[in-house]
């Protein structure tokens, strides 16, 4: 039985509903793919933990193996089942919400009453000290990897600076993680990162939209509102 077939019977004995009912297929297909990314990821993070790792890191390694990187290339039939293509867009916009509501709550829970005089200079000090040197030398190595990496229709000087933009960029979630699982989110040098990695990214982000404008030629509205 093929795993439509399969669906459309489990609907129809399960709720009395008809197979053809997109919206009640749909969530009857993402709720066992969330179950198994939470299974995963809890399982994966529990053993990070047994070996002194951030839960975090292990949930990350959880996403590697159930990606194409492992199961999609040793079991393609099984990744198809288990993330459907019409499962995926619905999987990828229930993250993007929970990571901005978790990052959301990230700055919600500083506690800004700590906050030591010169710490934002002290963080955009850092930051810059953090975003110069890989800027610098991914867009060295982009430009001298040009003619070997890069399509032909992307520019020498556009795809070293986005490769450099590409480096720049920090693990900003997986840092509060870290930080907020070690409970050091409100100690000096832990809000010292936060801010400093904050506005690494946002410098980061913002230059690889204005590249991706410029490449599609959409113009400077299109990166301003990106």
């Amino acid at each position: 039985m093929s795993g439509d077939t399969a669906l459309d019977g489990f609907l129809a004995f399960t709720t009395g509903a008809s197979p053809a009912d997109p919206n009640l297929g749909l969530i009857l297909r993402v709720l066992p793919a969330l179950v198994v990314i939470l299974l995963a990821a809890a399982v994966c993070g529990r053993l990070a933990t047994m070996v002194m790792q951030p839960r975090v890191v292990g949930e990350m390694v959880a996403g590697v193996l159930l990606g194409p990187t492992l199961l999609g290339a040793v079991f393609p039939g099984t990744q198809e089942v288990l993330f459907p293509a019409e499962v995926r867009p619905v999987l990828y916009v229930l993250s993007t919400i929970g990571l901005t509501l978790y990052m959301f709550l990230v700055g919600a829970g500083m506690d800004h009453s700590v906050r030591i005089p010169g710490e934002t200079r002290r963080a955009t000090a850092l930051a810059v000290s953090g975003i110069l040197p890989s800027l610098v030398l991914g867009g060295a190595l982009g430009f001298l990897l040009w003619d070997r990496l890069s399509r032909p229709d992307v520019g020498r000087v556009e795809f070293a600076l986005f490769l450099g933009g590409a480096l720049s960029l920090t693990a900003f979630p997986m840092l509060a993680r870290i930080l907020y699982e070690r409970g050091l989110e409100n100690t000096r040098v832990g809000r010292l990162t936060l801010v400093a990695a904050s506005i690494d990214d946002a410098v980061a982000w913002c230059l690889l939209a204005v590249l991706s404008a410029v490449h599609l030629g959409t113009g400077g509205g299109d990166a301003l509102r990106t």
